[in-house]
């Protein structure tokens, strides 16, 4: 569909925009750096003691995966718990639970562990499954080379979207899942 590969061309465009952004602000770091002045020590700084010939990479990478994952994922996790009440009930009396076993908000946010809060692990985990994070366009790939899978041939050039959600999807029927739609954490 040449309406995809627009969008797939646009959209790799604003990447490298971003990528070169990041390249810019990690260059400027590592020229102050050398001029004697004080860095702030902050994840730019990081960055910039990093393989500069990956930095804008690691950029693009951060600023996307760093906030839009967690955000949506935060979503999508309210979103299924208020569509289930019970659920929403059991991880928040497992919340309550916690607080008031460590002696407080304070003290249980101090010593925080997802290992004390099984269901609500669950509960992101299940999210996860049904809404994994960069699934397919994202991760898009053009051969460099032809290649074969799953007993397909594929010339060079070929647009590769890897569709990790209908993979799990089949595994999970096989392996007898009754309803994979449903959130059941």
């Amino acid at each position: 569909n040449l309406a995809f590969v627009r969008t797939y061309r646009e959209i790799n465009s604003s990447f490298d925009a971003l990528e070169a952004l990041g390249a810019d602000a990690v260059r400027q770091r590592i020229t102050a750096k050398a001029s004697g002045r004080q860095a702030p020590g902050d994840f730019l700084d990081v960055v910039a003691s990093l393989d500069t010939s990956h930095f804008g990479s690691v950029m693009a990478v951060a600023t996307i995966a760093g906030s839009e994952t967690t955000a949506f994922t935060t979503a999508w996790l309210l979103h299924h718990l208020a569509q289930d009440p019970s659920a929403y009930a059991r991880a928040r009396n497992e919340v309550l639970a916690w607080f008031e076993a460590a002696g407080g908000e304070d003290a249980a946010l101090a010593e925080f562990s997802t290992a004390k809060l099984p269901y609500l692990e669950g509960a992101v985990l299940e999210t996860l499954r049904l809404h994994p994070v960069a699934d397919g366009f994202l991760m898009t790939h053009v051969a460099s080379e032809d290649f074969e899978a799953a007993g397909k041939r594929f010339k060079k050039d070929t647009l590769v979207v890897p569709l990790f959600k209908m993979a799990m999807r089949k595994d999970m029927l096989r392996s007898g899942w009754n309803d994979i739609d449903a959130f059941d954490p």
